[in-house]
């Protein structure tokens, strides 16, 4: 029962990662759109250095959060070597079909997984989905196995 936490955990970290990496970049496209325009307008009147100021704070804010969530995820993370990062890989991958089929909203999907990254229990989300599902089910038993 102890690599019950250590599973959830891998799972968790993994599945932080995938939606974390689709707001980096859509926060950086916004970032870098936000300061072209603030540039130009900038150009236009040496008052909208006001405006600027508060897009490059929103800027510094992004970045700061990101750093934390990147390093909260590795501090969760348990240590994996290669065969343990693709079985949780693919085990992520089949956990986020299984969610789309039934219709669970990713930010939903991921408050449950960082439920259980905080909270791990046998009973948590990740193992419920697991023991309802049969490839999952056997796919979480081999990753209790591999830790």
């Amino acid at each position: 029962m102890k690599s019950i936490p250590l599973v959830v955990r891998a799972v968790g970290a993994e599945f932080a990662r995938r939606l974390l990496l689709p707001l980096i970049i859509a926060g950086v496209i916004v970032a870098l759109i936000l300061h072209v325009l603030g540039g130009w307008l900038v150009t236009q009147n040496a008052w909208w250095w006001l405006l600027e100021s508060v897009f490059v704070l929103g800027t510094l804010l992004f970045v700061g959060l990101v750093v934390l969530a990147r390093l909260a995820i590795r501090l969760f993370a348990p240590q994996q070597n290669g065969a343990q990062r693709k079985a949780v890989r693919s085990y992520v991958d089949k956990l986020q079909r299984v969610s789309e089929v039934i219709g669970t909203p990713k930010f939903l999907l991921l408050f449950y997984v960082v439920r259980d990254v905080f909270r791990p229990s046998s009973d948590g989300f990740i193992a419920m989905t697991s023991n309802d599902s049969k490839t999952l089910h056997s796919d979480f038993l081999a990753l209790l196995r591999m830790f």
